[in-house]
């Protein structure tokens, strides 16, 4: 093992990744003979031995490099108890994890007042004819995988350094690989990998009050990357097969917050434009993570096709899982997790996907849109209360389901919107829980990081992020203004345009006078980058930066956007809104064009999608089987061509900096 410590550099040493050099290699030959003999726990064990004997060799190098990777969160100074408050922080760990694991567990059981809830009650909608089973790994998936590993991340039980696992990669990867598949063709995962150390996340509120934290799994690194390799193989199953709903957009590829948001606006849209009314309710669940029932997953798993060999490696999975809290080096004692599925896991997402997947199918007479954890229901008619009736007769079926999965509503978070034309809606207009709790009635509503308000003027939220972006800007100035441009430019691209860009096609018909508050905080960016003081000219910042105006940029990711569904690479309810026109005739793709009868329903994707992609087509022919760099430089040469700016003298203009 003493090889390990030439081999810090795995993707220049990549060609050092070789099954036959390694075959050859005296100490690849000895461990493999002890590793052949062993089950998943031994081998795991003495591949432990052999590669910290080679930390320890270099221990004063591991703990240069912790030094400067490490994070520094940690828990409050005093907490709440019923017996009141406790500073000591072995106590302190202790009262989180018993917070954790006993509010979980008993969640259900406090909230519900109907009769017990059985595994086999649970009505399954989703079932498959195909067969799932867990193929053995390929040295170059582990070495992969490994190469992907972030170095940063924290150590498990089983003690291996991350840091150094992965950039010893190219010589331990096919000894990790033995013991993955010796794991799935045993259907065993070695205990040390089922334990987490927990960090609690203070959500807002009094800091010592338990209730406002939610927790974070730190599991070993080695299960992190078999849990990734396992979850690519389901993840291909679940979609080949097509076993989640459509309207689930949570942790699936090419699926995010706004393809969620931009379909569900676009049906209240639609609706508005047809003169209804529409209203809209969004759930929320206390703890959906921690309360999943495990007897009903496992069921589940089995439903849409697990073999024998994989429901096994699950149950495996789900047995003897433990935690303890961290805090400034204090632990608290490890307890046993018997519910819920492990956060900061990696198939966690995926397997909540699989739990939800029905519950979405239950649901009839209203339309469902599912993310994690957020379910949004909404239905539209001619009138608010034809409207209310029918939302109220889904979230009834809705409850039932949830109950049924152990899942609890919260209805002080759960809350509803009326969208229409006509305001004089009834203000008596009421939707209520199972238990009889009034659900709230509010203006606006954030979704998914996107403030939604009734008249769909998106202020509120242009607003908020104008005052965030502010805030930043103001700190960079402060803190920051020694930097090289370089450095400046690194800061503003990481920290103020991926959130001044995100989402911008979802708020794009805001009022100019909203938007004017965005572009000034985008020149005060450029400024900042370019040292300018506050009387440079904007158009000036444009050209010496090389960038469009924030207008024209919004245009671009909209059309980037359309040709990544044309393509196939957004949800299908997405590609479903742009419909091709049968043109034989044409040398270029043209979109069919709806119509609209208001001004607000010319703002609805599916309206002002295909349009700005046929204006774009009439000078500049895109052709969506293009590679997706050509379409970006086309499509930024149809911008420069239509602004009426200084944008359009740029020779060579750029998407960001």
């Amino acid at each position: 093992m003493a090889r390990f410590s030439s081999s810090l550099q795995p993707r220049r040493n990549f060609r050092y990744f070789n099954e036959d050099n390694l075959m050859s290699d005296p100490l690849y030959g000895d461990i493999k003979e002890t590793l052949n003999i062993l089950d998943v726990e031994g081998a795991l064990i003495h591949f432990r031995k052999s590669f910290n004997a080679v930390v320890n060799k270099h221990a004063p190098i591991v703990g240069y490099i912790y030094k400067n990777i490490s994070g520094n969160r940690s828990c409050p100074k005093k907490v709440n108890k019923d017996e009141g408050q406790i500073s000591d922080p072995k106590q302190i760990c202790e009262a989180f994890n018993q917070y954790f694991i006993d509010t979980a567990a008993h969640l259900f059981e406090r909230n519900d007042k109907g009769p017990p809830v059985l595994p086999n009650e649970v009505d399954d909608r989703i079932t498959s004819s195909c067969c799932f089973g867990l193929k053995e790994f390929t040295c170059q998936e582990v070495y992969e995988a490994m190469l992907d590993m972030d170095p940063r991340s924290a150590i498990g039980e089983d003690g291996l350094e991350p840091y150094l696992l992965r950039f010893t990669s190219p010589l331990t990867a096919i000894y990790i690989t033995h013991i993955f598949n010796l794991s799935v063709s045993t259907g065993t995962i070695p205990k040390v990998w089922k334990a987490s150390y927990v960090t609690p996340i203070h959500k807002g509120g009094e800091t010592s009050d338990l209730n406002n934290y939610r927790q974070i799994s730190k599991l070993s690194c080695l299960a992190k990357i078999l849990e990734k390799l396992v979850s690519n193989q389901l993840n291909s199953f679940l979609t080949e097969n097509q076993i989640l709903h459509e309207r689930q957009s949570a942790y699936r590829k090419n699926h995010n917050p706004v393809t969620a948001a931009t379909v569900v606006l676009n049906d209240i849209i639609t609706a508005l434009d047809n003169n209804q009314h529409c209203a809209v309710l969004f759930t929320d669940l206390s703890k959906a993570f921690d309360t999943v029932d495990q007897a009903v997953l496992l069921k589940k798993l089995q439903r849409i096709g697990f073999d024998e060999k994989a429901f096994k490696w699950f149950e495996n999975y789900f047995q003897d899982r433990r935690q303890s809290v961290t805090n400034r080096n204090v632990d608290s004692r490890f307890r046993h997790v018997g519910n819920g599925v492990p956060q900061g896991s990696v198939l966690a997402p995926v397997l909540f996907n699989i739990y939800m997947a029905d519950i979405a199918s239950s649901v009839t007479g209203c339309n469902v849109h599912m993310f994690a954890d957020d379910t949004v229901l909404y239905c539209s008619a001619g009138d608010a209360q034809s409207t209310i009736t029918t939302l109220q007769q889904s979230f009834n079926d809705l409850q039932n389901e949830f109950r049924k999965h152990k899942l609890v509503l919260n209805a002080n978070k759960t809350k509803y919107m009326i969208f229409t034309s006509d305001r004089n809606v009834d203000d008596g207009l009421v939707l209520s829980s199972l238990d009889g709790t009034n659900i709230e009635r509010v203006k606006k509503y954030k979704y998914l990081g996107l403030w939604i308000d009734e008249g769909l003027n998106f202020t509120d939220h242009v607003t908020t992020l104008a005052s965030d972006l502010r805030e930043r800007i103001y700190s960079f100035e402060r803190e920051n203004s020694h930097l090289y441009m370089e450095s400046k430019k690194d800061l503003i691209r990481n920290k103020f345009l991926s959130k001044f860009h995100k989402g911008d096609i979802l708020y794009m018909h805001a009022s100019r006078k909203v938007r004017k508050q965005l572009n000034y905080f985008y020149h005060s960016a450029l400024k900042f980058i370019q040292g300018h003081g506050d009387d440079a000219d904007r158009h000036t910042l444009y050209h010496e930066m090389g960038l469009l105006c924030p207008s024209l940029i919004r245009k671009g990711h909209l059309l980037l956007f359309i040709y990544k569904a044309l393509n196939g690479f957004l949800p299908p309810y997405i590609k479903s809104m742009i419909v091709i026109k049968e043109a034989r005739t044409s040398d270029c793709i043209l979109l069919q064009e709806p119509t609209a009868s208001t001004k607000v329903g010319k703002t609805r994707f599916s309206y002002f999608g295909p349009k700005t992609w046929n204006k774009m087509q009439e000078t500049h022919k895109l052709d969506p089987s293009v590679s997706f760099w050509k379409a970006k430089s086309l499509i930024l040469s149809y911008l420069t061509s239509k602004c009426s700016c200084q944008c359009r003298h740029l020779r060579k203009p750029k998407w960001g900096l």
